[in-house]
Order: structure tokens, then C-alpha cells, then sequence
């Protein structure tokens, strides 16, 4: 009886431990303004839930498709991958896989042998593996989490849960940046529009003597019944 309720204690601790870190994940991506420090700590806190200190993300460029992919935020990169920024780049098998569309829900979320550490014989700290989470709004690919792990090892239900909740805030996140980034744009295209027309409209009456005469007229007046004002 007495283990049972230690067990249950310790369950609760566990769970308690995990809201924590979920709630402090929301909180920096509903809140952060810069999109890469944002992911660095979900990769951190992330990471913390299963005891990982080493992760990476993804994301698909928008403007070139799903064809080409950029390393958005990484953390703790072991010494083979910081010494040669080049093997982080291009493809491998988690991202050729999920650009395949073989990686795309919560069933997907998988330990997967890195592509990328595999062949190294030194400079990986003993990292070989990666949990791949794939990134989603909708139907569209947005990127991939990878958590990075020395082991293989088999997700529980549990696992597969807390990893799709991160992928699924991290999805809102990206997904949120790019819909703001574009109304931005939009707006500045409309400002810049406005502003065009605004000009136009000026030089057309600024080629029209007649039309500049008229709108000048009621403010120099005034000023003649004063005093003669030279202008050169």
C-alpha cells in the first residue's frame, strides 16, 4: 500500500515536472519576438522532458517550396557538426523522408539513426540518434524537430504524446511568424502604393501651372497685404 502511494506521488511529480516545462514552452513562443531564440529554448526545455541536451530544427524555405530546408535553431552541436558547418546543411534521410510525405503525423514520431553522425568515428559525443517530429499547419510542411540521443530506444505512448504536443507548438509558432511576416509585407506593399499615388497625384498637379497657381494662391496672399516677401 505504502509503494503504491510512493509510486503515485511519483507519477504525479512527473507530471506536474511536465505541465511546468509545456507551460514554459507556450509561454516563450506565444510571447517571443524573435522566431530562432523562441526555438532555442523549446529545443532546451524540449530536450529537458526526456534528459536530451543536444536538438536541431528544421524549416522549409517558403519562398523556394518545399524543396530546400535551412537549420533554424540547434543546440549543443556536437564538435564534429560545429567544426564543419557544411555537414548541417543539404539533405539527409529524416528530411528527404518527410519532403516524401512519409513523415507526417503524430505515428511518424520515430528514433531514427542520423544520417549525418553515423559515419563519423570521433567529434559526435557518443550521439548517433535523433527523435524526428515532424512540423505541420494543416497539410503544409513547415520543418522537422529533432531531439538527439546516444541510443535508439522505443517511444511509449507517453513519449509520442509530449513529443507531439512541442511539435504541435512549435508548428503554431513557425506558422504564426510566416502569416505575420506576410501581412507585413502586405501592409508595407499597400503603404508603398499609397504613397505612390500620392506622388503621382502631386506631380500631375505640379505639371498643371494653372492647378498649382490655384492651390497656392489662398496661402501667399495674405502674405503680400504684409509685407513684399523676396523668394530668391
Amino acid at each position: 500500500m505504502i509503494e503504491n502511494g510512493e509510486n503515485d506521488k511519483l507519477q504525479l511529480q512527473c507530471s506536474m515536472r511536465e505541465l511546468v516545462i509545456l507551460n514554459e514552452i507556450a509561454r516563450v513562443l506565444n510571447t517571443s519576438v524573435d522566431l530562432a531564440a523562441a526555438l532555442e529554448v523549446a529545443l532546451e526545455r524540449g530536450g529537458a522532458l526526456f534528459d536530451l541536451e543536444t536538438g536541431w530544427v528544421w524549416l522549409l524555405n517558403e519562398e523556394s517550396g518545399e524543396g530546400e530546408s535551412y537549420l533554424a535553431a540547434a543546440r549543443n552541436l556536437p564538435p564534429a557538426l560545429v567544426a564543419n558547418s557544411a555537414l548541417m546543411e543539404g539533405h539527409c534521410w529524416c528530411l528527404d523522408s518527410y519532403r516524401l510525405g512519409q513523415l507526417t503525423d503524430a505515428a511518424n514520431i520515430n528514433v531514427i539513426t542520423c544520417s549525418r553522425l553515423k559515419n563519423m568515428a570521433e567529434g559526435t559525443a557518443g550521439l548517433r540518434c535523433h527523435d524526428s517530429v515532424p512540423l505541420y499547419v494543416r497539410d503544409q510542411k513547415l520543418g522537422m524537430l529533432n531531439l538527439v540521443s546516444a541510443d535508439w530506444r522505443e517511444l511509449d505512448a507517453e513519449d509520442l504524446r509530449l513529443l507531439h504536443t512541442i511539435g504541435d507548438m512549435l508548428s503554431i509558432a513557425v506558422g504564426r511568424a510566416r502569416l505575420l511576416r506576410a501581412q507585413f509585407k502586405t501592409r508595407r506593399g499597400g503603404r508603398t502604393q499609397s504613397i505612390g499615388a500620392r506622388d503621382t497625384r502631386y506631380l500631375g498637379t505640379r505639371l498643371d501651372g494653372r492647378a498649382v497657381t490655384a492651390s497656392c494662391a489662398p496661402v501667399w496672399r495674405p502674405c503680400y497685404k504684409r509685407r513684399p516677401i523676396l523668394w530668391w
